[in-house]
């Protein structure tokens, strides 16, 4: 879902490149393609954020964890008396892995997280690209039919001054055609 926003976004951006040209402004290069990807992807900046985040657990990783303090009361009520019974809880977590063991695990979850943050990174530049890369086609497709359109025109001209020149006649030229 998140690639399909960026490749709508860059489609969108280089069907702007004809009209960007016609006001004087530089199109899209692939260089610039890229760049927008790696700096605009949604999915590249969540990926970023869960490399961050891991990179994170990995320097606290192996520290002792925080206890925790409660306190709580609960109100029990028999044959119309009230009673009220305080709770204080103090939660002191044992490592039992060791600090070593934690530092380790985390260091290869963070090294996945690197890993998913370029997979993700490279995925929304080839998505990017793609995109580019069809509108650069589609381009030229119209260039290519624009030149035929206009070929086809001239012709249609000059065969038109032809027979008004009197040098070929319509249906002599098209039964020339069709014998060949």
């Amino acid at each position: 879902m998140l690639f399909r926003s960026l490749v709508i976004a860059i489609i969108a951006v280089t069907m702007f490149v004809g009209v960007s040209a016609a006001l004087g402004q530089e199109p899209l290069r692939e260089a610039d393609v890229v760049r927008i990807a790696q700096e605009r992807a949604p999915a590249a900046a969540v990926a970023e954020a869960a490399e961050r985040l891991a990179e994170a657990q990995e320097r606290t990783a192996g520290l002792p964890p925080n206890p925790t303090i409660g306190w709580e009361r609960e109100t029990i009520e028999t044959s119309g008396q009230r009673q009220a019974q305080d709770m204080f809880r103090i939660n002191v977590p044992i490592n039992i892995g060791g600090p070593r063991t934690q530092r380790s695990l985390q260091a290869v979850q963070s090294e996945w997280s690197r890993s998913m943050a370029s997979v993700t990174r490279t995925n929304a530049v080839v998505e990017a690209l793609h995109a580019y890369f069809d509108a650069a086609l589609a381009s030229q497709r119209v260039d290519v039919l624009a030149q035929a359109l206009s070929n086809l025109e001239e012709a249609a001209r000059i065969q038109t001054q032809r027979e008004a020149a009197g040098v070929v006649r319509s249906e002599e030229h098209t039964s020339e055609l069709q014998s060949r």
